[in-house]
């Protein structure tokens, strides 16, 4: 994992994404980041300059998307992603 930061609620994002086989990567970059599939992996961009809310954002919506709804997820992670009325 290449993405790592000083916010620990983007550090678990991170980590979870790369528990799941993500690799997140924080490069510079003209455009938005992103989740995007190469080949048979996901690689989440993390543009270098953009703020930590968006990093943790664009985090957010990559678990969205990959989530398999039977999976484990931590309950900081759940109330990130809008389910606060999970009982964990």
């Amino acid at each position: 994992m290449s993405a790592a930061g000083p916010d620990p609620d983007f550090d678990l994002l991170a980590r979870t994404l790369d528990n799941w086989g993500v690799e997140v990567r924080t490069e510079q970059s003209d455009g938005a980041g992103g989740l995007v599939r190469i080949k048979d992996r996901h690689v989440l961009f993390l543009p270098i300059d953009c703020p930590m809310e968006q990093k943790k954002r664009y985090c957010i919506e990559a678990i969205r998307k990959i989530m398999d709804p039977g999976a484990h997820i931590a309950p900081r992670i759940r109330m990130l992603l809008g389910e606060e009325e999970w009982d964990g």
